[in-house]
């Protein structure tokens, strides 16, 4: 069986979200490519190609198509997680596998996001693809439930990291997450924790930062730093999205316009 592995990336050092600044922060390992893994965060040894300097998230290389499922059905014996991924990602790779087998299962969400879905394994994630999820005999509905599910339990690990309500989301024991926990923001935001209706910054994934609405120096710095992670180098977490977002009271995301 045939896994879309990605090693998952040590947590970061601490970073003063308060402060804001206009940092240049190394960028990230190539984009992953279906079915290879995502690249690991680290710059580990998942296979990688190199981008242009321009594009943020290149077009995966076709891989060699992996070997069919066991026969028989398999069990589901690790937690399903949900990997926020640009949705041009996705489109470039299924028009690179010419067997929608093994086209990863996904979400389309709004403004040109996308959901996959992951058994987060000990030693690297498994993209569910269309033959796996049949082999475990789950829907696409039944992938989206059990990873919101697991994302809302493992929302009680966030740690906000700054002051005056600038911070830094951080999930330590699974960074890749980060930018996930974007679509449970009134499971893991208290009342009082930011001044009026949040915005939220996904320039990478293992990266979400979020301030108030009503502090409009922390916005102004915020979207700053958030093109200044997208457009960084790739070194460090797959590039998502220079805008921000804000999420409405039945927690929909939605691109965020100022006053």
């Amino acid at each position: 069986m045939s896994l879309f592995k990605r090693r998952k990336a040590p947590a970061e050092p601490s970073v003063d979200a308060a402060a804001l600044p206009a940092v240049t922060v190394d960028g990230e390992p190539a984009t992953p490519v279906p079915p290879q893994p995502d690249q690991p965060a680290d710059g580990g040894a998942a296979p990688s190609v190199t981008p242009p300097a321009t594009a943020p998230t290149p077009a995966p290389t076709l891989a060699p198509p992996p070997a069919a499922p066991p026969a028989g059905g398999d069990t589901l014996d690790y937690p399903i997680v949900p990997l926020l991924q640009p949705a041009a990602w996705y489109r470039d790779a299924c028009a690179q596998i010419p067997d929608r087998g093994w086209w990863p299962i996904v979400e389309e969400l709004p403004n040109d996001l996308a959901l996959t879905f992951a058994l987060d394994r000990p030693e690297a994630f498994e993209t569910v693809t269309t033959k796996r999820a049949e082999a475990l005999g789950l829907t696409r509905q039944d992938l989206a439930a059990e990873a919101r599910a697991t994302l809302d339990q493992r929302a009680a690990g966030v740690v906000l990291e700054g002051r005056g309500g600038r911070y830094r989301v951080e999930l330590p024991d699974c960074p890749d997450l980060a930018a996930s926990l974007i679509l449970n923001t009134p499971v893991w935001l208290k009342a009082g924790d930011i001044a009026g209706q949040p915005v939220l910054a996904i320039g990478r994934r293992i990266m979400l930062h979020v301030c108030g609405s009503d502090d409009g120096a922390s916005v102004a710095g915020l979207a700053a730093l958030n093109r200044n992670l997208y457009e960084s180098p790739p070194v460090e977490g797959k590039a998502l999205d220079p805008r921000l977002f804000t999420v409405d009271l039945s927690g929909q995301v939605q691109a965020y316009q100022a006053g």
